[in-house]
């Protein structure tokens, strides 16, 4: 993991330093995911993403970065009468993911290009925090669950819709999928705390692209 942030921080820093030989770009990005997980329901999620990039050919770029993954989810049952009766169980369950993608967009003949963009990511969890909500009584918050978080894998495939503004900026909108390889949890022992599986996810990402020109 230490040498993954060393590779990202000497990326960042050719891009500032070289950025001038029109081979380099900053990208910055946000957007919605959705989570598929079993008995459980998705809150509101997103990611926010800051990836350098280095144009490999005119139509191919490798970009290598670290993003800022949310995972909230709930899971709700049926109360009973008693006092300590659970209600509902609410979860966050952030990352941070660090990409290695290779984007493929063939120049065409207008403003708006169409290409793909694939690799694989690492997600390396942060925290498990976990608030029960009771029928009849207060809610109880319970901060850094240990529930065998471990670094994850994934590989993603996703298409870009581009729109070139000028030589230096241009706009994108991303819809991909991300298949995880290698789950971020360990649930050996199953609990209600147990984090669940989310073997696949999409997102739609918007993103401003910042190129370096000569």
């Amino acid at each position: 993991m230490k040498r993954l942030f060393l590779g990202i921080l000497l990326l960042i820093i050719s891009v500032s330093s070289f950025g001038q030989n029109g081979k380099y770009s900053i990208e910055f990005s946000t957007g919605y995911i959705y989570y598929f997980m079993k008995n459980h329901e998705n809150n509101l999620n997103f990611e926010v993403s800051f990836l350098p990039s280095y144009k490999i050919t005119n139509s191919t770029r490798i970009k290598l970065g670290v993003s800022y993954v949310s995972k909230n989810y709930f899971y709700e049952t049926e109360p009973s009468n008693f006092n300590d009766s659970l209600a509902k169980m609410d979860f966050q369950f952030p990352r941070l993911s660090f990409p290695i993608l290779v984007s493929y967009i063939p120049k065409q003949n207008s403003n708006i290009w169409i290409g793909i963009n694939t690799g694989f990511i690492i997600n390396a969890p942060l925290y498990l925090n976990v608030t029960e909500h009771y029928a009849n009584k207060a809610s109880i918050e319970k901060k850094r669950v240990d529930e065998g978080q471990k670094t994850g894998f994934s590989y993603r495939l996703g298409i870009d819709w581009v729109r070139k503004l000028n030589d230096k900026f241009d706009i994108s909108l991303v819809t991909y999928f991300e298949y995880k390889l290698v789950q971020d949890s360990d649930n050996r022992r199953p609990s209600v705390y147990s984090i669940p599986e989310d073997k696949l996810k999409i997102g739609f990402n918007f993103s401003i692209q910042y190129n370096f020109c000569q």
